[in-house]
C-alpha cells in the first residue's frame, strides 16, 4: 500500500476532519445506546477540477435548445433565411438594371476609380450625380473599396436586406398585434410576394429604403411605450437614411411627427422636444445635401416642381393614384382578382388594415379591452392609476398617498398584471383610452 508523507496526510481536509471526530469520540464517553464507529477516509489529497474559460458541451447544448424551442423567432429566422437564399438563386448573373440602375452602378465605379460620384458625359465632361439621392451609390461604392465588384455587391446586399425586411415586417406586426400567428403570416407573405422579390433582385435603392423606413417605424413604436431616448435618436437617423436613399422617405418623417404628437401621455413640453429632436435628425442630411446642390448647380431635388398651390389636391391626383396602385400591387397574386374601380381600392385596403392587421383594436399601440372595467381594481389601485395617468413618478405616488415606495411599487405591479401591460405608460394610456378614469 502506498504511503503518503505525513505532511501530505495532515494537509488533507478529510484527514483533519477525521482527527477531529476521533478526538471528540475519545473525550466524550458513549451512552448506553450509542456507539462510535470511526470513519475511514482516503489519505489521497483532493483534486480540483480543471478550470476552462469555455462552457461545457452540456451548457452549450442547453443554450441551443432554449433558443430552438422558441417557435416565433426561429420561424421568422427560417423565413428570412429562405428569402435570402431565394434572392441569391434568382440572380445568378447579377441584379437586373435599367437607366437609373446604370447611373447608380457607373457612379459608384467612378467613385472607386477616383473620378468622383457622378457620370462622364459624351463630351468627356464629368457631371456629379444630382438627379437622385446619393446614398445608394455610396453604399455600392463601399463594396468596391473592399475589393468586391459593384454589381456583385448589389446582389449580396439585396439578399441580406430582403431577409432583414422579412424580420422587420414580422417585428412590426407582432409588436402591434401581440399575435405570433399574424407575425408569421406577414413574414410569409413578404417572403413569397413576387412584387417584393422583383424589387429585391434589381440594382435599385428600394431595399435600403424599405429596411431603413421599417426600422425607423419599429423604433418609434417601441419608443411610444418604453420612452428610451436612444430609440428616438436611432429612428430619426434611419429616417434620414431613407430620405437620402429615396426622397419619398419624408413620408416616414411625417408619420413619426404625427405619432409623437398624438400617441403617449407625455406632456406638451416633452412631446415638443421629442418632435424637434426627431425632425432635426431626420431632415438634417437632406438639408445639407440640398444646400450643396443649390450652391453648386442651383437646383432643388434635381427636378422642377411646377404646380399651383391653390389647386394642390388636384395636382396630387397622379401621386394619390400611384400610391393606391402600388400598394394594391403588393397583394400576392392580385392579377387573379377581378378588376375593381379606383375608388374601391383605398377603401378595401383600409378595411383590410383595420380588421386583419389590427383585429378588434382602435389603435396599433393601445388595444381596447371591452371586458375591462374599474371593478377589476381596488380603490387604492384606482388612486395609483389616476396618479400614473397624471405623469407622476413612483416616489411622488408614495408621497401623495402617504405610503412607502415599496408599497407604491407593489400597487403598480398589480395594476400592470391586471391590465396585462408591460409599463406604467401603457397602463395609463390604456386606462385613458378605455374610459377607466
Amino acid at each position: 500500500m502506498r504511503r503518503w508523507p505525513r505532511a501530505a496526510r495532515n494537509a488533507t481536509p478529510n484527514a483533519r476532519a477525521s482527527r477531529a471526530r476521533a478526538a471528540s469520540a475519545a473525550t466524550t464517553p458513549p451512552g448506553p445506546r450509542t456507539s462510535v464507529t470511526p470513519r475511514t477516509c482516503s489519505p489521497r489529497p483532493l483534486r480540483r477540477a480543471p478550470c476552462s474559460p469555455w462552457p461545457s458541451w452540456r451548457a452549450t447544448a442547453a443554450g441551443a435548445a432554449r433558443l430552438v424551442i422558441r417557435p416565433l423567432p426561429t420561424t421568422i429566422a427560417v423565413l428570412a433565411l429562405c428569402g435570402t437564399l431565394v434572392v441569391i438563386y434568382a440572380t445568378p448573373l447579377g441584379p437586373w438594371v435599367f437607366s437609373d440602375s446604370t447611373e447608380y452602378i457607373v457612379s459608384a465605379r467612378n467613385l472607386v476609380s477616383g473620378r468622383g460620384l457622378g457620370l462622364i458625359q459624351a463630351s468627356g465632361e464629368f457631371q456629379p450625380i444630382y438627379l437622385h439621392p446619393p446614398l445608394y451609390p455610396l453604399i455600392l461604392a463601399g463594396g468596391g473599396f473592399l475589393g468586391v465588384d459593384v454589381a456583385a455587391w448589389a446582389r449580396v446586399l439585396n439578399a441580406i436586406l430582403f431577409g432583414g425586411t422579412v424580420m422587420l415586417v414580422a417585428g412590426l406586426i407582432h409588436y402591434a398585434t401581440k399575435s405570433a400567428w399574424m407575425a408569421i403570416a406577414s413574414a410569409l407573405t413578404v417572403a413569397i410576394n413576387p412584387v417584393m422579390l422583383r424589387l429585391y433582385t434589381g440594382a435599385m435603392p428600394e431595399p435600403v429604403f424599405f429596411v431603413a423606413g421599417l426600422g425607423a417605424m419599429l423604433l418609434l413604436m417601441s419608443y411610444w411605450s418604453l420612452r428610451t431616448p436612444w430609440r428616438l435618436g436611432a429612428a430619426g437617423i434611419l429616417c434620414g437614411v431613407a430620405i437620402l436613399t429615396r426622397y419619398p422617405g419624408v413620408v416616414f418623417v411625417a408619420v413619426g411627427v404625427l405619432g409623437l404628437a398624438f400617441f403617449g401621455t407625455a406632456g406638451l413640453k416633452r412631446r415638443t422636444r421629442d418632435i424637434g429632436l426627431f425632425a432635426v435628425l431626420a431632415l438634417l442630411p437632406l438639408v445639407v445635401w440640398q444646400a450643396w446642390l443649390g450652391s453648386q448647380y442651383e437646383v432643388a431635388f434635381g427636378r422642377q416642381w411646377n404646380f399651383e398651390t391653390g389647386n394642390l389636391w388636384q395636382a396630387l391626383v397622379p401621386f394619390r393614384i400611384g400610391i393606391v396602385t402600388n400598394v394594391w400591387g403588393w397583394i400576392p397574386y392580385n392579377t387573379y382578382l377581378p378588376p375593381l374601380p379606383y375608388y374601391l381600392k383605398p377603401r378595401l385596403l383600409l378595411a383590410a388594415a383595420k380588421f386583419s392587421v389590427f383585429p378588434g383594436t382602435d389603435s396599433p399601440i393601445t388595444p381596447r379591452l371591452p371586458s375591462l372595467s374599474m371593478n377589476h381594481l381596488t380603490g387604492r389601485e384606482r388612486e395609483v392609476l389616476r396618479l400614473l395617468a397624471s405623469g407622476v413618478s413612483t416616489k411622488a405616488v408614495a408621497q401623495k398617498l402617504f405610503i412607502s415606495r415599496f408599497t407604491a411599487r407593489n400597487h403598480i405591479q398589480k395594476i400592470l398584471a391586471k391590465l396585462k401591460v408591460h409599463s406604467r405608460l401603457e397602463a395609463a394610456t390604456l386606462a385613458l383610452r378605455n374610459g377607466l378614469l
